[in-house]
């Protein structure tokens, strides 16, 4: 995966990570940081909740909704920002858009003042194995920037996916 984030970040330059479902959690496993000054920092090493973060979702909406029911038993859902998706029902809904879309962003709901944008990375036999992640500062956000990081990530995803055993 680490030649397709590198060229995630060459052609868009943002932060790209490399992230797996664990759980209810998402663990952020490589990343390649950009040329910019102002940037998204590493995670590497780090867990979040899945539903707060874009490649959390985007794998979430790859699973089978009994599976969401199981990991998600509770209605309610953790807060990490003021923005984050705390109701079980909102988030089955976000994730049916996900699944239309083939994208997931996470809008300032695991860290303020940061949009990132994530696809699935899915094996050849359809299993998600991990999930390709942008980060961008809000600042450079907008719908351009969606238009410009939406096939770059969908394209590193499916490459690496294609790839896997």
């Amino acid at each position: 995966a680490r030649p397709r984030l590198e060229h995630v970040v060459a052609t868009l330059d943002e932060t790209a990570h490399l992230v797996v479902l664990r759980g209810t959690s998402v663990l952020f496993l490589d990343c390649v940081e950009p040329s910019r000054i102002l940037h998204a920092g590493s995670r590497i090493g780090q867990s979040l909740p899945a539903h707060a973060t874009a490649g959390g979702k985007a794998l979430l909406a790859a699973l089978p909704e009994e599976r969401l029911l199981e990991l998600f038993p509770h209605e309610r859902l953790e807060a990490v920002t003021r923005r984050t998706q705390t109701s079980r029902r909102g988030l089955l809904r976000e994730l049916a858009r996900v699944r239309e879309l083939g994208y997931a962003v996470n809008d300032g709901e695991s860290e303020e003042e940061l949009v990132a944008v994530a696809a699935v990375i899915l094996s050849p036999d359809e299993t998600p194995r991990g999930a390709i992640t942008v980060a961008v500062p809000a600042t450079r956000y907008d719908a351009a920037a969606l238009e410009r990081i939406v096939p770059v990530v969908r394209a590193a995803a499916a490459e690496i996916g294609e790839a896997l055993p």
